[in-house]
C-alpha cells in the first residue's frame, strides 16, 4: 500500500505540532524556573497584600494583579540570575542558565521583552504605575549590575524599596484610588512590615553563605558570623512580640504569631547547617505572611472606617 502526499502532510503536521507543544512545555518550565525561589518571599505576600488593601473594584482586578505582580518579579528575576550564574552553580544549580536551558544572551533578549510587557501592563494604572514600574526596574539594576546586593549596607535599603514598590503597585492594579491616602494606623502598618523586612530578610542570606562567599559578597551573615546568630533571633523574636501588642491581638493569634517567631528565632540560634538554614527560611516565610496577614486586615479595616465615614 502506497502513502499518498496528504498522509506525508499530516505526518509532517503532526511532528511540527509534537515540537511546538515541546517547545511550549520547555519555555513554561524555564519561566517557572527563573520565578520559583520567590514565591513564598514576595509573590504570595505582595499578592496577598494586594488582596486585602486595596478595595477591589472588579473580579477581573485580581487576575491582573497576580499578572502585573508575576511580571515584575519574573523581569527581576531574570535580571538578578544574568548576574549571578556563578553562585546559582553552588546554591541554586536547578535554575534555568546554570542548569544550562537557556544561554545568557538568551536571557537577556527575553529581559529586554519583559521589560517592556512591564512597562505596558503599568499602563493600565496610568502614569504614576509606569513611574513605579521603571523606578523598580531602576532599583533592580542598582542591586544587581550595580552590586548594591554585594554589600549589606546598600543591599538591605535597595530590597526594602523592591518590596515598597511592589505593595504600592499591586494595591493600584487591583483598585482605582479610591483614597488619597492611607490614614495612620495603615501607613503604621505598611512601615511596620518594610521594617520587619529591613531588619530580619537576611535570615535567606545564611543557607547562601557559600555561594555569596564565592562571588565576593558581604552579607550579613559572613560580615557578622557569630553575633548574626544572635541578634537576628533576638531582632525576630522581638519583632513577634510587638505585633502581638501593636495590633493588640486575641490570644490564639498571637499564641500562633510568637510560637512560629519562636520557632524561627530557635532554629537560627541552634540550628546553622544549611540544610536547616533553608528550613528556618521557609519558616521565616511562612511567619513573615502571617505578620503581614495581621497587618493588612488592621489596612482593611481602616478602609472600613473611612467608608463608614464618608458615606451617607
Amino acid at each position: 500500500m502506497f502513502l499518498s502526499p496528504s498522509v506525508f502532510s499530516y505526518v509532517a503536521d503532526g511532528i511540527h505540532v509534537e515540537k511546538l507543544l515541546n517547545w511550549v512545555k520547555a519555555s513554561i518550565l524555564i519561566l517557572y524556573l527563573f520565578t520559583k525561589a520567590d514565591y513564598h518571599t514576595l509573590f504570595f505576600p505582595i499578592a496577598m497584600f494586594a488582596l486585602v488593601a486595596g478595595p477591589i473594584q472588579q473580579p477581573i482586578h485580581i487576575l491582573t494583579t497576580a499578572v502585573w505582580i508575576w511580571i515584575h518579579q519574573l523581569q527581576c528575576n531574570i535580571n538578578n540570575q544574568l548576574v549571578s550564574i556563578s553562585e546559582d552553580k553552588d546554591n541554586k544549580p536547578w535554575r534555568p542558565l546554570p542548569a544550562g536551558r537557556i544561554t545568557s544572551p538568551q536571557a537577556q533578549q527575553l529581559h529586554g521583552v519583559v521589560t517592556i510587557l512591564c512597562l505596558l501592563l503599568s499602563t493600565i494604572g496610568g502614569y504614576k504605575m509606569v513611574v513605579a514600574s521603571a523606578a523598580l526596574m531602576f532599583t533592580c539594576l542598582l542591586y544587581d549590575q550595580g552590586r548594591g546586593s554585594a554589600h549589606w549596607m546598600e543591599r538591605i535599603p535597595l530590597v526594602v524599596l523592591m518590596y515598597g514598590i511592589f505593595e504600592y503597585g499591586s494595591t493600584r492594579v487591583i483598585s482605582k484610588p479610591l483614597y488619597p491616602s492611607l490614614d495612620e494606623t495603615a501607613r503604621t502598618a505598611i512601615i511596620s512590615s518594610l521594617a520587619v523586612i529591613a531588619t530580619t530578610a537576611h535570615i535567606g542570606d545564611f543557607p547562601d553563605v557559600e555561594g555569596d562567599a564565592a562571588d565576593g559578597r558581604s552579607t550579613i551573615p559572613i560580615a557578622f558570623p557569630r553575633s548574626s546568630r544572635i541578634f537576628t533571633p533576638l531582632l525576630f523574636l522581638g519583632w513577634s512580640v510587638y505585633m502581638v501588642n501593636m495590633w493588640d491581638l486575641g490570644k490564639i493569634s498571637a499564641s500562633l504569631c510568637v510560637g512560629l517567631g519562636s520557632l524561627v528565632a530557635g532554629r537560627n540560634w541552634f540550628y546553622c547547617d544549611k540544610v536547616n538554614d533553608k528550613m528556618t527560611y521557609k519558616l521565616h516565610s511562612v511567619s513573615g505572611l502571617l505578620h503581614s496577614s495581621f497587618g493588612h486586615v488592621l489596612i482593611n479595616y481602616s478602609y472600613g472606617s473611612l467608608l463608614s465615614t464618608s458615606c451617607p
